[in-house]
């Protein structure tokens, strides 16, 4: 497998071969700043940020209905974050696809995500996108990945991973040091809907010793009267030096727009989160449930209240937006409450009461 050095140097010299003789070049950016401010445990914190996400997209026609294009992105970001002062610089996206009218493969640091959940996702295997983030940022994997559409809506992706460091939402321990993570996912066309059925192996590492990792997921979507999913993810871990060797959890979901002024869309999900030794019983299990209301007060105006309530501990999790959008420039103000006493599961960083404000430019 190629080192990721190697991979970005090979990317760089396509990109500039391409530069050369593209038939569209197009250089583009996102400059977002904010101010914070929060109040935990009755002492008030600020901080304030600057980031900013310029790309260059490449694109060569071959004509035959087959193309190769190219996408190159910075993250670029200083921010003072409560009395802590964070920069840093670098790749956001970094990949070349090859591309036919049924055909398309991937292959550097790109976006992975698959699943119909929004607000607790069962199958949040490579990305962490966050509906509550105005910028919808996320890490990238680099990967090599194939998708092929049959003309009956079915696809099959097949995806190798290398050279990925980080710990990855929902893993307790990192992927082995050079060594290759692969997966697949298949989803294909059902009365109302879709399905769809994935998998993926790692070589995790812990402290001292690894052990292999299996994923499983299904999910399905329909929309009938109102739209309906699911999500279920099975992890397996081949060690008996963890305290369990299953991870499942499962989210169920429904959304609806009710025909009232300019239309108040409400989404709902269930979320299951377990571990067990045996795949049953379950030994250990947490359970939370959340929603989301948006209405579009105008053409440029948008306003969401989004709630999470976990029941283990009865915490509820509450945060509300307003945007208006122009033509370049996005504004954000932001309003939230997370309990100071928080479960790990969800994942939320902040605690306290505060609100945030942020403009976003577009050019």
């Amino acid at each position: 497998m190629i080192h990721k050095s190697i991979l970005i140097n090979c990317i760089l010299c396509l990109l500039f071969a391409i530069k050369a003789f593209a038939t569209e070049f197009d250089f583009r950016g996102q400059l977002s700043g904010w101010i914070n401010t929060m109040n935990n445990q009755d002492y008030w914190d600020s901080g304030t940020g600057i980031l900013y996400l310029p790309q260059i997209d490449a694109l060569f026609d071959f004509g035959n209905d087959s193309f190769l294009d190219s996408e190159l992105s910075f993250k670029a970001f200083i921010n003072t974050n409560f009395e802590e002062l964070n920069q840093n610089i670098d790749f956001y996206r970094f990949n070349l696809r090859y591309a036919t009218t049924q055909s398309e493969t991937q292959i550097g640091l790109q976006r992975i995500s698959f699943g119909p959940a929004l607000l607790l996702r069962s199958l949040m295997w490579f990305d962490q996108v966050d509906v509550r983030d105005p910028l919808r940022l996320t890490n990238g994997v680099y990967a090599l990945r194939y998708k092929y559409n049959y003309l009956n809506n079915t696809n099959i992706w097949l995806w190798g991973l290398y050279g990925n460091e980080e710990i990855k939402r929902y893993e307790f321990f990192r992927t082995a040091s050079k060594t290759p993570e692969f997966g697949g996912r298949i989803q294909y066309p059902m009365p109302l809907g879709e399905f769809g059925q994935s998998f993926h192996y790692r070589l995790a590492e812990a402290d001292s010793f690894n052990y292999d990792e299996y994923k499983f997921g299904f999910d399905g979507k329909w929309d009938s009267l109102i739209g309906f999913w699911i999500e279920t993810a099975f992890t397996y871990n081949s060690t008996d030096k963890l305290p369990f060797n299953w991870t499942k959890m499962f989210t169920i979901g429904a959304d609806y727009t009710f025909d009232t002024g300019n239309g108040l869309y409400l989404l709902t999900e269930h979320w299951a989160f377990t571990t067990s030794n045996a795949f049953l019983p379950i030994d250990n299990d947490f359970y939370a449930s959340s929603f989301m209301l948006s209405y579009p007060l105008g053409i440029l105006d948008n306003i969401r209240a989004i709630g999470f309530f976990t029941h283990n501990d009865n915490n509820y999790y509450q945060f509300m937006d307003w945007q208006r959008t122009y033509d370049e420039f996005v504004l954000n103000l932001s309003l939230f409450y997370y309990p100071e006493n928080q479960s790990n599961n969800l994942s939320v960083q902040t605690r306290g009461y505060g609100a945030q404000i942020m403009i976003i430019y577009n050019h």
